[in-house]
């Protein structure tokens, strides 16, 4: 087996044995079964809310779940596992620069580069994992309840939503190969999360950002076409290869 293949396989079971595996596996489950969950209930809860209300006078309007009900809230949900995710990982590096490590890997042979797309892979293979199971679940229990055709381009969204989460997730591992703490990794994700948010406000520039692909709601309702997010695709493939580069060359000439 390659020396590659070989700490590749480290990485996955260090988070098997750290239960980042099954930590993983029940929130990404779980966000899997809220969506349509809280589609076909909220409605029944608030509709007999709004009976106890209108003895007082006021009256709640209740509209009736669909697909969309469904594939919205997961939409609106999957942050939840994003974050938990960026979290994780935030220490994919730096935590092993701090405990010292990587120390005998490095001393033994072992490249750095090896070292470097290894743990990049782990992250992308984790996060691709784990979002595809969820909308996975997502999916079969809205079929389940729903016709889906009254969705549209739902793979397209979905894939838009994984495409933003595999970035934010790609900036966290190259954040990490250059910071020194896991904390310094959260502070410039979040710092990243809210200048594209503060610059989505700015219409000229609103769909060329990456946080443009999170904002499916329109796609999904069939009032926008899937190639309005091509620029934002094109910008986020660009910054997360720009990412991967800088933070590899850094990490390469940083002294560990």
């Amino acid at each position: 087996m390659s020396t590659f293949a070989s700490f590749f396989r480290k990485e996955l079971t260090a988070r098997k044995r750290t239960d980042k595996i099954t930590a993983l596996t029940i929130i990404f489950l779980f966000l899997g079964v809220l969506a349509p969950a809280t589609a076909k209930f909220m409605p029944k809860l608030l509709e007999k809310f709004g009976d106890s209300m209108t003895d007082s006078g006021m009256t709640i309007t209740v509209s009736e779940p669909t697909a969309l009900s469904s594939f919205s809230q997961f939409f609106g949900n999957f942050s939840i596992g994003l974050i938990v995710m960026i979290v994780m990982e935030s220490g994919v590096f730096a935590g092993e620069y701090s405990s010292g490590t990587l120390i005998p890997v490095l001393t033994k042979g072992l490249k750095r580069a090896k070292v470097y797309f290894a743990k990049l892979l782990t992250v992308i293979l984790l996060w691709t994992v784990y979002y595809w199971i969820s909308f996975s679940v997502m999916y079969g229990y809205t079929a389940y309840y729903w016709d889906t055709g009254v969705v549209n381009n739902g793979f397209i969204a979905g894939f838009s939503a994984y495409a933003y989460g595999l970035y934010l997730l790609i900036l966290t591992a190259a954040f990490s190969a250059m910071a020194s703490t896991g904390i310094q990794t959260l502070i410039a994700v979040g710092a990243v999360y809210l200048g594209d948010s503060l610059l989505a406000m700015v219409p000229k520039l609103s769909d060329w950002l990456p946080c443009r692909l999170i904002k499916v709601e329109q796609i999904i309702n069939g009032k926008e076409q899937p190639d309005v997010l091509l620029p934002a695709f094109g910008v986020t493939a660009a910054l997360s290869i720009a990412a991967v580069i800088i933070s590899k060359h850094i990490f390469d000439k940083k002294p560990i």
